[in-house]
């Protein structure tokens, strides 16, 4: 059985009557009221907590943690540290296949996207990593955590990054030195009330 924090539980977006779920800005503009969440990047919640709250995988591994203990911090790694970040076994084919591209027009992306990857040679939305040894707690059987960093969204970014490194060695774009992720670390106190 798969345990669920009532933090992460607070987190969920509401349902309407016709069970949608409510609009982003609506969601963002209720979450950020409550202190413990306030510091939440809204980059986080738009690419991930919001629309994967009730997704499996991320249920399985990460719905157990207390995310009033939780912090995000945007820092920068380098290439060979995202290359070697975890991916759950479910999405490593996913990952490698949007690794193998030698053309940005191969890219699934909107064009906005697109145009930053060939100007930048980076993603525009820094994905979130999972810095594992800052959980302190016993990690659940059922959740898949593993390693140093995992990646706990962005495995199309990460799989283009890889497509980026080829397509940089061809000399078609020029890949930027570091790339901006927000590193997701479990607080060893729960500072939130502070100013």
């Amino acid at each position: 059985m798969i345990l669920i924090h009532k933090s992460w539980s607070d987190l969920k977006p509401n349902e309407e009557s016709n069970g949608n779920f409510e609009w982003f800005n609506e969601y963002y503009d209720r979450i950020k009221n409550k202190i413990e969440f306030k510091d939440f990047p809204k980059e986080v919640l738009e690419q991930w907590i919001h629309p994967l709250h009730s997704n499996h995988q991320t249920i399985r591994n990460y719905a157990w943690m207390n995310y009033e203990f939780i912090g995000f911090e945007l820092i920068e790694f380098e290439f060979q540290q995202l290359d070697e970040l975890y991916v759950i076994e479910d999405f490593r084919e996913y990952v490698d296949l949007r690794g193998n591209y030698s053309e940005l027009n191969q890219f699934c992306c909107i064009d906005k996207d697109i145009e930053f990857w060939a100007t930048n040679g980076t993603w525009r939305i820094p994905p979130i990593v999972l810095d594992t040894n800052s959980i302190n707690s016993e990690i659940p059987n059922w959740s898949e955590i593993s390693s140093r960093f995992q990646l706990v969204e962005g495995h199309s970014r990460l799989g283009y990054l890889k497509s980026i490194k080829r397509i940089n060695e061809l000399g078609n774009v020029h890949m930027a030195q570091k790339h901006k992720v927000y590193l997701m670390k479990v607080r060893k106190h729960n500072n939130v009330y502070k100013k």
